[in-house]
């Protein structure tokens, strides 16, 4: 499985390593969980995207706590599914226990851009599309040389609550 993609025409990388050596682009995994997030409004400028696979799913927001005990419980179920002979469900648990699954990989868009020029953004979306000049709400946590970015988008696409209406209202006034 490819790790990366840059805008849809470059070439994929394989992996992390191999991006760093062929485009000198050091990507960091993403900072999990936030602690303290804040509103940044501003204008994008020296936007850049890089499509790869990140550790995003659900699983990235567990605790390590939480993780050992999930793959405890997934341990146990490998044991139980050993001792009524389905030794195939065994080694798929086995295997998300020990780590050799990337269900908590997907998709995403590696970013870094420049907000109103001055405050530096870097952090992982969905696969959205951005461009230098862009009017963007930011939801990101302050970190000592960049804003890690966590959601943005155009205010210009905010979802109109004001034309809402809700399945019942939509029914009603037909």
């Amino acid at each position: 499985m490819p790790y990366a993609k840059y805008d849809g025409n470059d070439p994929i990388y394989n992996d992390k390593e191999q991006l760093l050596k062929k485009t000198g682009i050091s990507i960091t995994d993403p900072i999990l969980p936030p602690q303290n997030l804040v509103k940044l409004t501003g204008t994008l400028s020296e936007f850049k995207g890089l499509f790869c696979y990140a550790p995003l799913a659900d699983g990235a927001y567990l605790s390590d706590e939480q993780k050992q005990k999930h793959n405890n419980q997934l341990r146990k179920g490998a044991l139980l599914a050993t001792l009524n002979g389905n030794s195939i469900a065994a080694l798929a648990g086995l295997g998300h226990a020990n780590g050799n699954d990337r269900s908590n990989y997907v998709q995403a868009q590696y970013i870094s851009a420049k907000l109103n020029d001055t405050i530096t953004l870097k952090g992982w979306l969905g696969s959205y599309k951005f461009n230098d000049g862009d009017q963007v709400e930011v939801v990101a946590e302050k970190y000592a040389d960049h804003y890690e970015v966590y959601a943005m988008l155009k205010p210009s696409e905010h979802y109109s609550t004001l034309n809402y209406q809700s399945p019942i209202e939509y029914k009603r006034n037909r």
